[in-house]
C-alpha cells in the first residue's frame, strides 16, 4: 500500500508537464490528487491563478482524510473485538 501512495507523485504534475506525459498516463495525471495539490501550491508560488486549482486541491484533501478516518476506524474496531 506505502508503494502505491509513494508512486502518486511520479504521475503527478510535480515533476514535469502533463502534455509531456504518454497519453495513457495523461488522464490519469491530470485527475489525481497530487496534481491538484501541486498545481494549487505552484499558483500561490509564482503568483499565477490559484483559485480554480484550490477547490479541488481542497476537495481532494477532504476526500483523502475522510477516507482514511473511516479506514483507520473500521480497522480499529476489528482488532479491538
Amino acid at each position: 500500500m506505502t508503494f502505491l501512495v509513494a508512486f502518486l507523485p511520479y504521475a503527478s504534475s510535480a515533476f514535469v508537464p502533463i502534455h509531456t506525459m504518454p497519453s495513457w498516463l495523461q488522464g490519469f495525471a491530470r485527475n489525481q490528487p497530487v496534481t491538484a495539490v501541486v498545481d494549487a501550491i505552484r499558483g500561490s508560488l509564482l503568483g499565477g491563478p490559484i483559485a480554480s486549482k484550490v477547490w479541488p486541491a481542497v476537495a481532494w484533501s477532504l476526500a483523502v482524510i475522510a477516507a482514511s478516518a473511516a479506514l483507520a476506524r473500521v480497522l480499529f474496531a476489528r482488532r479491538t473485538r
